[in-house]
């Protein structure tokens, strides 16, 4: 999965002319092409190597950034035109949800639950992932009613063909809001899953937000109208989500607490 995500992004880097899209499509994708090899790549890497050794945190960061790899392969698989490098794409993302499904069954959910802290501050993380997922359903049902009503297209942050819109619309609404608001409450629960699968998430959509930042870059050089390479307002969302991130994986002790258990008749010593 490494080496195809990789060998896919370094063609769409080296390449001229690999993506036939629409202007600001075939940019973003660049885009995100850079941003995998910069912040995508090592990330998975170091996670997988730490994952290997043993350790819980990397594991449920080989998982965050397994499901960034999926979303982000989605729009080439099923957003871009066709392309030369289009079944290499396929393969890195059949590879990565085979690879997702994998990592969810070998994670060790008891050692999540014995070796997480209570004072975590797990509900605060719980509704910063909410509050994003909810604010995505209300922006896109607008649109979409509006849409039903006066045929205005919706559209995106930046600029994007309409079939490319749909295709956003359609994965933040079928896969990404449903799987945030389920970990959301399974954290606000403190469940052991919730804990798990929330730290994964905060790291995959704050991922995915660096992935924006860098898209904005390409689409702005290509000269796109009413796009900026860099807006500070972008900063906060993937500052928070890694933030919360980090703070759910340093709430994991090395080791589990072990409880005492109360004497008994027979381990009592006498005169006590």
């Amino acid at each position: 999965m490494l080496v195809l995500s990789g060998a896919a992004a370094t063609g769409g880097l080296l390449i001229d002319g690999l993506y036939p899209d629409a202007a600001v499509a075939a940019a973003a994708f660049r885009g995100n092409d850079l941003a995998t090899m910069l912040v995508g790549m090592p990330a998975l890497t170091l996670a997988v190597i730490g994952s290997i050794r043993g350790s819980l945190r990397a594991h449920l960061a080989w998982i965050g950034m397994l499901a960034y790899s999926i979303y982000s392969l989605a729009y080439y698989v099923f957003g871009a035109q066709f392309n030369d490098l289009f079944l290499l794409h396929v393969a890195a993302f059949v590879s990565s949800v085979f690879a997702f499904g994998l990592a969810l069954a070998a994670l060790d959910v008891t050692s999540v639950d014995e070796r997480s802290a209570r004072r975590t501050p797990v509900r605060w993380i719980s509704v910063l992932l909410a509050l994003p997922a909810a604010a995505i359903v209300v922006l896109y049902s607008v649109a979409a009613v509006r849409f039903a009503i006066t045929g205005q297209q919706p559209s995106d942050v930046l600029p994007m063909p309409s079939q490319r819109v749909h295709l956003a619309y359609a994965l933040d609404l079928t896969l990404l809001v449903p799987a945030v608001a389920l970990v959301a409450v399974q954290l606000w629960r403190r469940t052991a899953w919730g804990y798990a699968l929330g730290t994964a998430a905060c790291l995959a959509v704050g991922v995915y937000q660096l992935n924006y930042i860098i898209q904005k870059i390409f689409v702005a050089e290509a000269g796109v109208a009413g796009v900026t390479s860099f807006d500070p307002h972008d900063l906060p969302v993937p500052a928070v989500l890694l933030s919360s991130a980090t703070v759910l994986l340093l709430g994991l002790r090395k080791t589990p607490t072990k409880s005492v258990p109360a004497p008994t008749a027979a381990t009592r010593t006498p005169g006590t």
